[in-house]
């Protein structure tokens, strides 16, 4: 199965973002296509291809035997052209076509500090009243609420890499951060 987060809201669980599947084979290569919504937010956007011995897999779990890997798509307004850059394509995707238009405000979203300890500080446009999103590197919501202030407290997180997502009006923006 092959899952893309369109609104980059750090999870695989909206309408929509499961954008492929294949019952168990022994094919190799497999290939597919999809068309990307044109309410996908621009941007970097994180990918997941994932693969189980003989079962479809979910976008968050644990498995003896397979494998699952994120990637990073970059969807953009084309204009007619279905070509869009994919960084680090696995190679059992071949036949990859994205469209998608859309019009996103270039919003800025910087977190510090990086990696974090107790807290991630949040750098934003008009942040206060946002609401925030915190997820684990394969995809489990581990924390949520919204903005009051410009902080977020990080003290009940183990460490590891995490995703942020801050939704403000109707733009989210994800970071990737690391606790220690």
């Amino acid at each position: 199965s092959v899952w893309i987060d369109y609104n980059q809201d750090g999870d695989f669980a909206d309408t929509g973002e499961q954008i492929w599947t294949n019952a168990a084979s022994q094919t190799t290569p497999v290939s597919g296509n999809f068309i990307v919504p044109a309410s996908a937010a621009n941007g970097k956007t994180r990918m997941r291809v994932s693969m189980k011995y003989n079962a479809l897999p979910t976008p968050c779990e644990s498995f003896n035997y397979g494998e699952v890997e994120d990637y990073t798509v970059v969807i953009s307004d084309t204009s007619g052209n279905p070509d869009t850059q994919i960084s680090s394509a696995p190679t059992n995707l071949t036949a990859l076509n994205i469209n998608a238009k859309t019009d996103v405000s270039n919003v800025n979203l910087y977190i510090y500090p990086t990696p974090a300890k107790n807290f991630i500080i949040i750098q934003m446009n008009n942040f206060k009243g946002s609401a925030y999103k915190i997820v684990n590197k394969i995809g489990q919501l581990v924390k949520k609420g919204k903005l009051s202030k410009n902080k977020i407290d990080l003290n009940n997180l183990p460490s590891g890499t995490y995703f942020v997502s801050i939704t403000s009006n109707t733009k989210t923006l994800t970071k990737k951060f690391i606790l220690k």
